[in-house]
């Protein structure tokens, strides 16, 4: 995979994360990559795996007990256990949204189970993958606390093996493809 497609791969998880957050009702601004110094992880964390034949890795979603609690279906009356437990959702959601998007380019992926986690300082240590980005967004003006913006961040990781590429098969999902994200299915 060359550094365009590199490109265009960490353009559908920000597409991805955008439309995701803009389903739940939370209108985000995408706000540039994180560098190490300004990626403090002082809310809860949930962390989903993925792996295939050409690509494998994780997205890593950290957002602040606010958004959590604006996005959550009960709208915002949630426990905090609840909302850790919505926190793996919406990586869950965010992975099934780049797993379809990225279908579209040949590369197919199964998901894990999300891993949550919440506290204070917390921080990645080492990253394995020389192919990651921590993309950063911030919120709408209804969400902003009195400190400043609420930030969320979206972390892709992804190992990428020799000769995989990302080239667009079709426009339309592959015949048998699951329906759209956010769907209903009357059966």
């Amino acid at each position: 995979m060359d550094s365009s497609e590199w490109d265009k791969l960490n353009e559908i998880v920000v597409e991805c994360s955008r439309a995701l957050f803009a389903a739940c009702g939370v209108h985000v601004d995408y706000a540039g990559v994180a560098t190490k110094d300004d990626a403090p992880f002082d809310t809860t964390l949930a962390v989903i795996g993925y792996g295939g034949a050409h690509l494998r890795g994780s997205v890593l979603l950290s957002a602040p007990t606010e958004v959590l609690r604006a996005t959550h279906p009960s709208g915002g009356a949630a426990s905090d256990d609840d909302l850790l437990d919505w926190a793996g959702e919406l990586s869950n959601l965010l992975l099934g949204r780049i797993k379809n998007a990225i279908r579209r380019y040949g590369l197919v992926i199964e998901m894990s189970t999300p891993l949550m986690f919440s506290g204070l300082h917390l921080r990645i240590s080492s990253v394995r993958s020389s192919n990651h980005a921590a993309h950063r967004f911030s919120c709408g003006e209804a969400h902003k606390l009195a400190l400043g913006e609420l930030l969320l961040q979206v972390r892709f990781e992804a190992n990428v093996e020799p000769g995989a590429r990302l080239t667009a098969t079709s426009e339309e999902p592959p015949a048998g493809s699951p329906r759209g994200e956010g769907d209903v299915i009357l059966f």
